[in-house]
């Protein structure tokens, strides 16, 4: 899971344990990004897993 942290100025994003910096001025875009990212990975896995349920 991803997490945004803010202290003063400074944003971080932190995946799989790892913080990453973010410019306060990329932190639309990233967010923006992570939030498609999830959606696309969740729709890929109930796909998956669908396929999987309707083929036995």
């Amino acid at each position: 899971m991803s997490l945004v942290s803010a202290d003063n100025v400074n944003l971080y994003y932190e995946v799989v344990g790892e913080k990453v910096h973010i410019d306060a001025v990329d932190a639309g875009a990233v967010s923006a990004t992570v939030n498609t990212t999830q959606q696309v990975v969740g729709s890929i896995g109930t796909a998956l897993l669908n396929a999987l349920a309707t083929t036995r």
